[in-house]
């Protein structure tokens, strides 16, 4: 698989890694928090997550890169399950305090590239964020954002 980097994106790790992000989120130093790692591909963000202390739920649309990650990590504390990131399942609604979503949403095509769930149907509490690679690298250029969850 071309795109997999077996290792944890670069972009999450300078995140996690820096002691002061401007318009940072306080689910970043939440150690024990829960984490929803969006289209997890192979499960690498997902388990540099898990051993930071996050609870982590991670998902992606193909069933066989969920039967990779369980492979690669069988040891691994995330949960792993095929999910539809158009159709997230009820009883995440709310439910985590850091979203990570790298090279996903941005991905799709058409109308589906931006997707604005309802407010209920939002994975990430009210106090949570949502961090995206593109937010990310915005944030490294200093460009401006709308924030975190945005």
């Amino acid at each position: 698989m071309p795109w997999a980097r077996l290792a944890p994106h670069p972009l999450l790790m300078l995140w996690l890694d820096s002691p002061d992000w401007p318009g940072d989120c306080p689910a970043r130093h939440a150690d024990g928090g829960e984490a929803l790692v969006i289209g997890c591909g192979l499960g690498d963000d997902a388990e540099e997550l898990a051993r930071r202390g996050y609870a982590v739920t991670a998902f992606d649309i193909s069933p066989t890169a969920i039967a990779r990650c369980r492979e690669r990590f069988p040891q691994s504390p995330v949960h792993y399950r095929v999910a539809d990131v158009l159709r997230l399942p009820g009883e995440w609604q709310g439910r985590f305090g850091l979203a990570v979503e790298i090279n996903t949403i941005q991905s799709l095509p058409g109308p589906t590239a931006r997707p604005q769930p309802p407010r209920s149907r939002e994975p990430s509490r009210p106090a949570g964020c949502c961090s995206s690679a593109v937010w990310l690298a915005a944030r490294t250029r200093r460009m401006a954002c709308n924030g975190p969850g945005r």
